[in-house]
């Protein structure tokens, strides 16, 4: 019987933790750092025309320009070519410039397409409202692998013009990297031969930011304005306990609003962004500006004269703090960003 439980034991003990590891992450990704020599090396540029729809609650971004490509070797890798992070394959337009690719006095091959489509890059919002993005095209080769093929940027063409402007955002400037992506897998070709796991990736990224008079005259400065109104309180005669109290009870609420208001339009977080951290600074202080309200009201009614005007006294001091104590956490959170 107990060599029975010893089996059983042991068994759901296999199941559990052999299937985790059957089942673990396979692939990786890694900056190139010198190129194969069996590779052939395709030139590839990209000049954005127009950059619409950022929405980092759905992290997509649209893009519309042109993107092309110069080789020496006998294949087209047009033919073979992927953006692999495109979100709608059906509604990705591209429409080559040359029927055929035109051949060059050096003998390489140049082709251009006009690009549009929706593609997929992951918004971080740890920063929120001062973060910045990378909005990422991808493009690998479909069939070729790294030591076939790989992408090299056109850094002397490359680029967009000043005009290029994105609703809501700043422009900041564009990079690239030129990736290996290890898919760790063959995709079932029992031979390893035809289908490779390696493979070149090109990523060009056009990096925005939010202005950040957006986080100033939008965000923050409605949550200044309610601190005030509960900070008011601190400057009343202490005699006025229902008004004392009203004022920080009503900037609370209120402050809960203000931070639904925004969090409703962000994408669903793991953690705390920027602004929620200075809101938890700011909940704080209301909360400590009512609760020294409510204890020092106790006793109003029978303080004398003296004592009624060292209590203002103290809660100047009081307001003083809060204020230096807000000013300097808040701006500690946005320079350690």
């Amino acid at each position: 019987m107990k060599l029975k439980i010893i089996v059983v034991f042991l068994s759901l003990f296999l199941n559990i933790f052999g299937s985790n590891a059957s089942l673990a992450a396979k692939g990786s990704q890694s900056s190139v750092t010198e190129l194969p020599q069996t590779a052939e090396v395709v030139k590839i540029g990209f000049y954005p025309i127009n950059i619409y729809g950022v929405d980092p609650s759905s992290s997509t971004f649209s893009y519309d320009g042109y993107v092309w490509f110069r080789w020496s070797g006998g294949q087209n890798p047009t033919e073979t070519l992927e953006f692999v992070n495109a979100v709608d394959k059906s509604s990705l337009t591209q429409s080559y410039l040359f029927e055929t690719p035109q051949v060059s006095p050096d003998g390489s091959k140049y082709q251009i397409m006009r690009l549009e489509g929706t593609f997929f890059t992951p918004f971080s919002m740890t920063d929120f409202p001062l973060d910045r993005h990378s909005l990422t095209i991808k493009v690998e080769d479909s069939l070729r692998g790294f030591n076939e093929l790989v992408y090299e940027i056109d850094t002397d063409d490359t680029g967009y013009n000043k005009a290029l402007s994105v609703s809501g955002w700043k422009l900041v400037g564009w990079s690239h990297q030129q990736l290996v992506d290890d898919y760790g897998s063959h995709f079932g070709d029992q031979n390893a031969k035809t289908q490779a796991s390696r493979f070149a990736q090109m990523n060009f990224k056009i990096d925005i930011e939010r202005p950040e008079s957006y986080f100033i005259w939008k965000l923050l400065l409605p949550l200044v304005i309610v601190l005030c109104g509960a900070w008011i309180a601190l400057l009343l005669n202490p005699a006025l306990i229902e008004t004392r109290a009203a004022l920080p009870a009503t900037a609370l609420l209120t402050t809960v609003f203000l931070q639904q208001s925004y969090t409703g339009t962000l994408p669903e977080t793991g953690s705390l962004v920027l602004l929620d951290k200075i809101y938890v600074v700011a909940y704080i202080l209301i909360v400590a500006t009512l609760a020294r309200i409510i204890m020092k009201s106790q006793n109003v009614e029978n303080m004398e004269t003296i004592s009624l005007e060292r209590l203002r006294k103290t809660d100047r001091f009081v307001l003083i703090g809060q204020i230096f104590t807000f000013v300097v956490i808040a701006a500690v959170m946005v320079w350690q960003r």
